[in-house]
């Protein structure tokens, strides 16, 4: 049997397919906070973490920068059911929104045609977030899955699920499932037409 040749540029193609799939952390910002987190002997996906990554993270406005909270993480083109991913997005009907975040960091609850609905972390008040984590069983560790099934069952799924288009969307990358604690409390939200505070004001209603 004659051994299968496999063409140079076939091997490169090969070369990035796996780059693309092999899961990549070098984000120094959050590389800085779980490093503190060590030093306060913080055990990490606990409920002790999630607040305390939400009472240190908030101090330090330096992280607001979309680039550098994204730097080092996995870019994607077509995010999974349950997974968390953040990207720049121009809205097609902006001029009509009342509001909206160009830079949103969602969990995704379901695909369709055009886009996809998520619920974006950044219409809720850093607390609710972390209380969110804890509500739908990350700690637990339970699959992508079924922390979107949980996140159809929260109250807060009318005020932060959004429709977004992919068209609209743009250098997206996916974080890592045991990141999200850190993640979501970074201050890169974008909101145009609002604040962050009459947002996380209707929250709270």
């Amino acid at each position: 049997m004659a051994p299968r040749i496999v063409r140079p540029e076939q091997n490169i193609k090969n070369k990035l397919a796996e780059a693309k799939q092999a899961p990549v952390n070098t984000n120094v910002i959050v590389k800085k906070y779980k490093e503190l987190a060590r030093r306060a002997s913080i055990s990490r996906g606990t409920t002790e973490s999630i607040n305390w990554f939400r009472s240190r993270i908030r101090k330090d406005a330096s992280n607001r920068s979309f680039e550098a909270v994204t730097k080092g993480f996995r870019p994607i083109d077509r995010p999974r059911i349950g997974s968390m991913v953040t990207y720049m997005y121009d809205p097609k009907w902006k001029k009509t929104l009342p509001y909206y975040d160009t830079q949103p960091l969602i969990i995704l609850v379901e695909r369709n045609r055009d886009g996809w609905y998520g619920v974006n972390m950044h219409y809720l008040p850093p607390k609710i977030r972390a209380e969110l984590l804890l509500d739908i069983g990350w700690v637990q560790k339970r699959p992508l899955a079924q922390l979107a099934k949980g996140l159809e069952r929260s109250d807060y799924l009318k005020h932060a699920c959004k429709k977004y288009l992919t068209k609209q969307a743009s250098s997206m990358v996916v974080i890592p499932k045991e990141e999200w604690e850190i993640v979501i409390q970074l201050p890169f939200e974008a909101f145009e037409k609002t604040t962050n505070e009459k947002i996380w004001r209707k929250a709270r209603k």
